[in-house]
């Protein structure tokens, strides 16, 4: 995994632990857009591709999907990544939250 992927992930993971919910989605977004403005789709394909979605809740994954929605004709990744993140959302949360949350990711 290349340095920069996984420091990003680490990050992510620590405002997890510490439950910064609101600087995770902050960074989040911070970190898709500056993958968009120098055009490093790879590094955000990356991201989903190796990132162990396990580690994380909704609100993470949940961020990381909707922050890279504009991208995703970019990113072959995303759709695998929304994938599995909905099967391991279903085991957090109800499966009407799943099936309403499955519809606005849709879209």
């Amino acid at each position: 995994m290349d340095a920069f992927i996984e420091n990003t992930i680490n990050q992510l993971l620590s405002y997890q632990r510490q439950n910064e919910t609101r600087k995770a989605i902050f960074f989040i977004y911070r970190w898709v857009d500056e993958q968009f403005e120098v055009n490093n789709f790879n590094g955000i394909n990356e991201l989903f591709s190796t990132i162990d979605i396990s580690q994380f809740g909704e609100d993470i994954l949940v961020g990381l999907i909707t922050a890279t929605g504009l991208m995703k004709h970019f990113l072959p990744e995303r759709q695998i990544f929304i994938n599995a993140s909905l099967k391991h959302l279903a085991t957090l949360i109800s499966n009407e939250a799943i099936k309403e949350l499955e519809q606005q990711l849709i879209r």
